[in-house]
């Protein structure tokens, strides 16, 4: 292994080998897959991606759960983490973002072809699997599966310096545990509303005009947004999409192939920094439309333990699987 390198040298290590074999004939399914050595895997596993009938899927997400620690404390940081996962990607679907799905290197299967045009697994020391995927979803369909979970290790980790292991360990150690502020994922889809409203003879700073309507409708502040329609990298990226498209299809494509899960990413972000911080985990889940069904019946006088916190998770878990905007 070279030096400095790691989950994701390793990763590319083992699905570059598949793809030769699957480009010699010798493997009998087009989905290369994905997982770690502390991962339980239910007894379909391989089955379920072969029944898939998405024709332009490039990338399987295996439903997860963490297994529970001896260790209190610990159990208690696993269940908080993968709330904070469940959260998110609730979050984005609110808001109408195509990069809706987990990110979880061993929960994932991919398309041969689709792995060999991204050009493989990113040689990241850590996100080596939401680079992946988040190339992958650029060129076909990132398709979450139903069925048993694949049973997660909620380790505590120093491999690697961000993901499941440093977070665990971070939130185990006490302290405020915080969600992305609910009003992030509203701003989000007015953003990513106005980006849908554009058509390639839109004129320059029709963007920042549909974003006004949408917060108008959506009863949010547009300065912030309008503000970050104005710099210079979202402004040259709209005009690129509009010199490139000849329909609306192809102008939606060309936007949501710029404003990806990396910038969808460092938009939350800007947003958290400049007008929305984080909000205690619990009251965070009670005010997102999205998520306030999972905290309705949480008492908080007589303490949240580790099967209020399963209970959350798995009704977290059950709203992933209907579709976007019900309730």
């Amino acid at each position: 292994m070279p030096k400095g390198q790691g989950v994701g040298w390793a990763r590319k290590i083992g699905f570059d080998v598949a793809l030769r074999l699957h480009r010699s004939k010798k493997l009998a399914s087009r989905w290369l897959h994905s997982t770690d050595a502390d991962v339980i895997l239910p007894r379909d596993y391989f089955e379920r991606a072969s029944a898939v009938g998405t024709p332009n899927a490039a990338a399987l997400v295996y439903p997860f759960t963490h297994r529970g620690e001896v260790d209190v404390a610990l159990a208690r940081a696993v269940q908080l983490y993968e709330i904070s996962l469940r959260y998110y990607v609730l979050g984005l679907a609110s808001a109408g973002s195509p990069y809706a799905h987990h990110t979880i290197g061993s929960t994932l299967a991919v398309d041969a072809t689709a792995y060999a045009k991204v050009r493989g697994v990113p040689k990241r020391t850590a996100a080596e699997d939401f680079y992946l995927l988040g190339k992958l979803a650029k060129i076909g369909a990132v398709v979450p599966l139903g069925g048993g979970a694949v049973s997660l290790s909620g380790r505590v980790s120093r491999r690697v310096p961000f993901g499941t292991g440093p977070a665990v360990e971070r939130i185990a150690r006490g302290g405020d545990f915080t969600l992305y502020h609910p009003h992030i994922f509203a701003a989000l889809g007015g953003w990513l509303a106005a980006l849908s409203d554009l058509t390639p003879v839109s004129p320059p700073g029709a963007f920042s005009k549909r974003l006004m309507a949408r917060c108008r409708e959506g009863g949010l502040d547009p300065t912030l947004l309008v503000e970050m329609a104005a710099h210079p990298t979202t402004e040259a990226a709209l005009a690129a999409a509009r010199r490139h498209a000849k329909t609306g299809a192809k102008l939606r494509q060309h936007l949501f192939t710029w404003f990806d899960a990396f910038r969808t990413l460092k938009f939350v972000h800007a947003l958290e920094a400049r007008s929305f911080p984080p909000r205690p985990w619990i009251d965070a889940l009670r005010d997102a439309p999205f998520s306030r069904a999972t905290a309705e019946d949480i008492d908080d006088s007589t303490g949240i333990d580790g099967l209020v916190l399963a209970r959350i998770n798995d009704r977290l878990a059950a709203m992933e699987k209907r579709p976007s905007g019900a309730t």
